[in-house]
């Protein structure tokens, strides 16, 4: 983790990571940087009904092809985890936070993400939901 938090900050790879240096682009690096807005109690009190939000679900579905082994409670755990120890959510934090020791990551896969668009949840996503339901 150290070496790719390294990567992100800087953009040095380590030899540990030399093999990947095809996949850990500058779009990569941008992607691990770049801050989600989520605000962690709107977060907190809303995962069920964010998880099927428009924002909710196409964060999950890029999340998932990014990091195809993490579930949506460890999601949740890591997202809770990192807006309370660190100064702003991004990639990067989210991964301190994820509560397995081994994660699987396709780079191909973080490079693609748009996280332009995800944001806490709004009263929008609950009327949202709620229309889903029906």
């Amino acid at each position: 983790m150290k070496d790719l938090e390294r990567f992100a900050k800087k953009g040095k790879l380590s030899g540990s990571l030399q093999l990947y240096a095809p996949w850990l682009t500058d779009d990569v690096r941008d992607t691990l940087n770049r801050r989600l807005d989520l605000d962690p109690k709107k977060f907190d009190r809303s995962m069920k009904r964010w998880q099927r939000s428009a924002s909710g679900k196409q964060l999950l579905a890029a999340l998932g092809l990014a990091f195809p082994d993490m579930t949506v409670e460890q999601l949740h755990a890591a997202v809770s985890l990192a807006s309370r120890e660190y100064d702003g959510m991004n990639i990067i934090n989210l991964l301190r936070s994820y509560p397995e020791e081994n994660i699987t990551v396709d780079l191909s896969q973080v490079a693609g993400l748009d996280l332009s668009n995800v944001r806490s949840p709004t009263a929008s996503d609950e009327v949202d939901s709620e229309i889903n339901r029906r």
